[in-house]
């Protein structure tokens, strides 16, 4: 104290306040008090048997609606990010029948006669637009061969096509409904099928045609049929 009680006083230790910040202080030389130091031969060890534990672990899938507040059922996101690697089928009773669904084959079969009808109509027609000649004598050039040759292409191919078409479509549509009328899938459903489909093809052409056509398309989808049951190993006429 300074003179008469004037002046400058003691300084005086002031004790350290304790501080409301719970953040650990650590000092830079010093290590974290809750990691351990190992040397590199054990770090090496442990690190690969922590590896070999995790190849062995189940693969998880990443979810990006993980930690997010939504309304969308776990389930449905399990679906979503775990595909399946067996075909899926809109009806369990699809599942167990080894053929396709009524809508597939009627796009396939429809198609493959169109098409298939198309590409031999057309090659039928390209032959016998190169080996015509005009008539008459007149004289042949390279541009009246091309015209011919891609007027038969398209005539001869767009009437096979065609007609070809109608007859898949018609097969595929009864085969469907006669495979579901009796439960059973066996050579005999494409020759039914086929019979009823060259009969409604040629329906308006009188009882001759309709019986040629109605025998002859029996013929070739039970062939077909024959050949399908013996490629998939189903029985031929099942009982």
């Amino acid at each position: 104290m300074g003179l008469f009680g004037f002046g400058k006083k003691a300084d005086k230790e002031v004790p350290p306040t304790a501080s409301h910040d719970n953040t650990p202080s650590f000092n830079d030389d010093a290590p974290p008090p809750n990691v351990q130091l190992r040397q590199p031969g054990e770090m090496m060890s442990g690190d690969m048997s922590q590896l070999r534990g995790l190849a062995s672990a189940p693969t998880i899938r990443y979810n990006p609606y993980e930690g997010l507040p939504s309304t969308l059922d776990p389930g449905l996101l399990e679906k979503m990010y775990n595909m399946p690697e067996a075909p899926e089928f809109l009806f369990q009773e699809e599942s167990r029948v080894l053929r396709r669904g009524w809508g597939e084959n009627i796009t396939f079969c429809t198609g493959l006669g169109y098409f298939g009808g198309a590409l031999v109509g057309g090659g039928y027609g390209a032959l016998n637009g190169v080996l015509s000649v005009p008539a008459g004598g007149a004289v042949d050039s390279t541009k009246l061969k091309a015209n011919r040759v891609m007027n038969a292409v398209s005539n001869r191919g767009m009437f096979l096509g065609n007609n070809l078409g109608c007859i898949g479509l018609f097969y595929a549509g009864m085969d469907n409904l006669i495979s579901w009328q009796r439960g059973k899938d066996d050579v005999l459903n494409p020759i039914l099928a086929g019979a009823t489909a060259g009969l409604m093809y040629k329906s308006t052409a009188g009882p001759r045609a309709m019986l040629v056509y109605s025998s002859a398309s029996a013929v070739v989808f039970g062939v077909l049929g024959t050949a399908n049951c013996l490629y998939r190993g189903k029985p031929l006429i099942s009982l």
